[in-house]
């Protein structure tokens, strides 16, 4: 981990990896509060909800390098 230029005070996160810790706060997505807003409603009013959704599964889990 050294080698790769991790401090010792990370060595947490690549050791014990949790996607709280590695992926962004959803709210920081453009919309994603009044879309979170709106699904609530759709429930909430027994709406019928369809997701469409994006498998990327290259983007999704990779880490940046250290120094990146």
């Amino acid at each position: 981990m050294a080698a790769r230029g991790i401090a010792i005070d990370e060595a947490g996160v690549w050791l014990d990896p949790t996607l709280r810790d590695l992926l962004p706060d959803p709210s920081h997505l453009k919309d994603m509060d009044r879309a979170a807003a709106r699904i609530a409603a759709a429930i909430q009013d027994g709406e019928t909800i369809a997701i469409f959704g994006d498998y990327d599964v290259d983007g999704g889990s990779s880490r940046p390098r250290a120094g990146a």
